[in-house]
């Protein structure tokens, strides 16, 4: 998808993917379909709503909302960095304008407008209509002009600029001493729980002064500071030698520990945990919900590394369409949901209905015509087919001898 290019090998003889990475980013786009289906109907402020209000979902959700886009953030930075150990930094910006701003623009002009054409559907007499508006470039709400749930390829394209400097650094000469010195730090035991620290530190000094995720990107400094702390987190994960193997032998810690920071920030969700607030920002709710976050995370990619190691036939397959259905599946529940906002239908069937109409309807887009067509690749993000063959063959010697470093770094 977005972040992870290339095929992860860990044994030179066996060229073995990294097939949880894989496994894990896709479970990760089920899980937003999952949470924007579940959007619908609970109490939150959203673009479309039920009738049927379903308080019951926002406990799960509140968990998810923690460690969900966090998860593919980190996964987008190991992928950064096995991306820039095949190309230079030149080529790297060029690669992720091509994959990030191309469909972005698209998203923008030809996915998001119908979701916003459904919440003024009352003010229009056609979709024609309403149409030349977004052409005035007005930002959203005020206007018809936004990137909506495409935010998250807007931030990944700026944290891959951002972390220029140090990709630039860390690609240098002079990086291995403090690598090994940041990798006898970090593979101690249960020492990556250390790395939450920044991320509340952010949180605490940010939000109060920035309290809303806008995704908006300017005036949105909270979030994206905790979210670009994610992303490089997972590139660090990956280049400092030791570090990807200890999430695997520490794994019970850091389910023990995101078991207890998730108890903690369910206890405070039903107000059963005081609040000291700073300018309306909840001091224990953000700490426990970066917490939630963090060691979900690291839990998550512990186990992943014991029991998604594995290959699936179908895997391939999923893993080019993940970015596909993330670019589509919003405005396809919303289009769904639609004329359903005021059904009495039970609300367990309508979700199941509006998650396979994101889920499936978006796959079935790219199954049937996306794939197919190279203009449609290239605007949904994906390599056109003659390149993606080429770009196979140039690099598969490069991938095996990467994969042969890192299983030597992570001896």
């Amino acid at each position: 998808m977005i972040g992870l290019d290339l095929p992860i090998v860990m044994k030179a003889d066996s060229k073995t993917r990294l097939y949880e990475l894989d496994w894990l980013r896709t479970a990760a786009i089920v899980l937003v379909v999952w949470f924007h289906a579940g959007m619908f109907f609970n109490s939150w402020g959203w673009h479309i709503k039920s009738d049927i209000m379903v308080r019951g979902l926002e406990p799960i959700m509140v968990w998810m909302h923690n460690w969900r886009m966090p998860l593919l953030l980190f996964i987008s930075g190991i992928g950064t960095s096995f991306m820039l150990r095949r190309c230079s930094l030149v080529r790297f910006v060029w690669e992720r304008h091509n994959r990030l701003i191309i469909p972005l623009v698209f998203g923008m002009f030809v996915v998001v407008p119908p979701q916003i054409y459904v919440e003024r559907i009352d003010s229009f007499a056609s979709y024609l209509e309403f149409y030349p508006t977004v052409f005035n470039f007005e930002p959203y709400p005020e206007g018809s002009f936004s990137w909506h749930h495409l935010w998250f390829v807007v931030y990944l394209f700026c944290f891959s600029l951002c972390g220029l400097p140090l990709f630039a650094y860390f690609r240098s000469g002079k990086s291995p001493r403090i690598k090994q010195h940041l990798s006898g730090i970090l593979s101690k035991e249960g020492a990556l729980s250390l790395g939450v620290i920044p991320i509340v530190i952010s949180e605490i000094l940010l939000r109060k002064h920035f309290p809303d995720n806008t995704h908006a990107l300017l005036g949105d400094w909270a979030g994206f500071t905790k979210y670009f702390l994610f992303f490089i987190s997972g590139y660090f994960t990956m280049i400092l030698p030791g570090v990807w193997s200890t999430i695997r032998r520490d794994r019970w810690i850091y389910t023990t520990l995101a078991c207890v920071s998730t108890f903690l920030l369910e206890l405070g969700f039903f107000g059963k945990l005081p609040e000291y607030r700073v300018n309306e920002f909840g001091i224990v709710w953000g700490g426990l919900s970066v917490c939630t976050g963090w060691f979900t995370i690291l839990a998550i990619v512990g186990w992943s590394q014991v029991y998604l190691r594995r290959k699936s036939d179908r895997l391939a397959r999923w893993n080019e369409a993940s970015y596909p259905v993330y670019i589509l599946h919003q405005t396809l529940i919303i289009l769904a949901a639609y004329p359903m906002a005021h059904w009495d239908l039970a609300w367990p069937i309508q979700f199941a209905i509006l998650f396979a109409v994101g889920l499936v309807g978006s796959f079935l887009l790219y199954q049937f015509i996306i794939r197919h067509f190279n203009a449609l690749r290239l605007v949904f993000g994906l390599k056109t087919k003659s390149v993606a063959r080429t770009h196979h063959q140039k690099t598969s010697n490069e991938v095996v001898k990467a994969g042969i470093k890192l299983v030597e770094s992570q001896s």
